[in-house]
């Protein structure tokens, strides 16, 4: 039996979260308070190259920022967005 380099597998699928629909999202952010100002903002990441072991740290191509906005906290703590 040969054991020399040959093809490798492929790497498993990345589960896909990609939103299809206008979402509402809801989150509590420790430390806010009324009169503060929360940013947010979603970014669309090219790899140009994958790191399997630390995927946070894979080399990127480009970025494009899709959505952002400044948000009111409310008085209770927690921010809401549609999106």
């Amino acid at each position: 039996m040969h054991r020399g380099p040959g093809p490798q597998p492929p790497d498993p699928p990345e589960l896909d979260e990609r939103l299809t629909e206008p979402t509402h999202m809801q989150m509590h952010v420790p430390g806010a308070e009324a009169g503060h100002t929360l940013r947010w903002r979603v970014v669309y990441q090219r790899v140009d190259q994958r790191d399997a072991f630390a995927p946070e740290r894979s080399s990127l191509a480009g970025e494009v920022e899709l959505a952002g906005a400044a948000l009111a906290a409310w008085p209770s703590g927690p921010a809401s967005a549609g999106i």
